[in-house]
């Protein structure tokens, strides 16, 4: 960094008659209006960024030309083909001219500019797959392409955002099962008993998400086409998929939830007590640990909560407070035909709830007998005052308000309830449809940055590209030459190759840099 400062500091030296020179020559508004002043200076910087760029790659092209530029076997000079190739920036879009140097006589090529950047068309950088993803993440494809711009001044359509916006996506997949792995590894190979903090929170639920897939007639079989490739046009199906949020937090410290989205496949419920189970590991849940959990009696809820807690000896399971006083609303026209009196009378009954007087409510609920059909119903055409009474008689064991308002736990689940809201409902349920393939990238990427794991990830990122550039230089993921290459000569230049790929890779050996005292 000493080395980048020394740059800026004699850049900065030359430019400032420059700079002072163009300010004496500017409107007012500009050089004495904070607004003004701030403009002047972005403008200086976007300008400044790209020649900056430019010259960089200016001198790793140097560095490809001095590398390649003369063959490596037989000592001849190559010949050269040129491409441009776009890259995506954070703030711009540049041109890399990718140089393949040919040697006729001995047959062989190289790009060491594509070797050592992975050129590719269209490719994006990680400044601005990050900056794309996190507003990717949080609103529509269009709506994250039209605040790109207005936040970065750069220019990205629809298509390309979506299109890394999975591929970023399915690098977040890997990266929270390698968490996921880590911390299976951890209970594998824990001796002794695994301590953890005093209790954790955790808290699951579910809400649906249209997906379907295209289906395209055959091209005899319809004469609609789609206006850019002619294809035949298609229908997507439509139908739900649920989309499970479970959640877990250390008691206390609710700004470090540890929150995970994904869709479990059909009646495999294990899938997403696992990721329960996961988050609340996350969230530094131990064999000592006190796991209380608030649920709507989902089922499959109290199911996998029962499965993988049950080797904490201290488990609490809550039902939630106010679904269960929903059902009583829904009975209240049932047993209290007046509204004004009915909401009193629920205001009591709320009341009893909290000190554990279920008898009471029962009784209350008692009072009504289904009559001419004209009792209140359920969604699904049940009465509602019968339905409230057996929520109450089943479920009861749950119910321990008392208790738990005297311990200072939860009793509703309205964390979990806020991420469908928030997340499921305002991010997914959209009126077009998705593909389900393309749901678990966007749910991977939505459970990292819920879960403080945001910056995390993208050092992990970058550790990874990091790997893939040496394993690049080493002729991993390359294009193989085929054909019956020639026995290597001694270079007239005194070049050889590299022919041990094992060894540790030497950054001035393979790219010519001077060493560095």
């Amino acid at each position: 960094m000493t080395h980048i400062k020394d740059v800026v500091a004699e850049i900065i030296e030359l430019a400032r008659p420059k700079l002072f020179e163009c300010l004496n020559l500017a409107a007012d508004e500009v050089r004495f209006r904070l607004d003004g002043m701030e403009q002047f200076t972005e403008e200086l910087v976007r300008e400044l960024h790209e020649e900056l760029f430019g010259l960089v790659v200016e001198w790793v092209s140097k560095r490809a030309e001095a590398l390649a530029g003369t063959c490596r076997l037989c000592g001849k000079r190559t010949r050269r083909e040129t491409k441009a190739v776009e890259v995506k920036l954070k703030r711009f879009t540049a041109t890399v001219k990718a140089v393949r140097y040919r040697c006729r006589e001995c047959k062989t090529s190289r790009s060491p500019i594509r070797e050592w950047l992975g050129l590719e068309s269209g490719m994006t950088s990680g400044g601005l797959d990050r900056a794309l993803t996190a507003l990717t993440s949080q609103m529509s494809f269009g709506e994250a392409v039209e605040q790109l711009e207005e936040q970065h001044g750069h220019s990205l359509d629809r298509t390309t955002a979506e299109r890394r916006t999975y591929a970023v996506g399915k690098e977040a997949m890997e990266f929270l099962q390698e968490r996921r792995d880590a911390r299976k590894n951890e209970l594998l190979d824990a001796v002794g008993e695994r301590r953890g903090v005093e209790q954790v929170i955790v808290q699951m639920d579910g809400g649906g998400v249209p997906v379907g897939e295209l289906e395209r007639p055959a091209r005899d079989e319809t004469t609609e086409r789609t206006p850019v490739r002619n294809l035949p046009k298609g229908r997507r199906s439509r139908t739900k998929r649920e989309v499970r949020v479970c959640m877990a937090w250390e008691h206390g410290r609710v700004e470090a939830e540890v929150v995970d989205l994904h869709i479990a496949p059909h009646n495999r419920t294990e899938v997403s007590g696992e990721r329960l189970h996961h988050v609340a590991l996350e969230a530094g849940a131990g064999e000592n640990t006190r796991i209380h959990c608030v649920c709507d009696m989902a089922s499959w809820h109290r199911d996998q909560f029962e499965e993988q807690f049950s080797a904490y000896k201290n488990r609490s399971l809550c039902a939630d407070f106010y679904h269960t006083l929903e059902y009583i609303a829904q009975a209240g026209p049932g047993v209290v035909p007046e509204e004004e009196e009915r909401k009193k009378w629920l205001a009591v009954q709320a009341q009893r709830l909290k000190e554990g007087d279920r008898e009471a409510i029962l009784q209350a609920l008692g009072e009504h007998h289904c009559k001419d059909g004209r009792c209140p119903k359920t969604d699904d055409g049940k009465c509602a005052v019968v339905a409230a009474r057996r929520y109450l008689k089943k479920y009861g064991q749950y119910m321990d308000y008392p208790r738990f308002i005297r311990e200072g736990l939860p009793i509703g689940s309205g964390a979990v309830e806020g991420r469908i809201r928030h997340l499921v409902r305002r991010r997914l349920d959209v009126p077009a449809t998705w593909r389900e393939r393309n749901l678990h990238p966007i749910l991977a990427l939505i459970s990292i940055r819920e879960s403080g794991q945001w910056d995390a990830f993208w050092t992990w990122l970058d550790k990874r590209d990091r790997q893939r550039f040496r394993d690049r230089l080493r002729g991993k993921g390359l294009n193989k030459f085929r054909g019956k290459l020639p026995t290597p000569t001694p270079s007239h230049h005194g070049a050889s190759e590299r022919v041990d790929f094992d060894a540790p890779f030497d950054p001035h050996t393979e790219l010519g840099l001077p060493m560095m005292h």
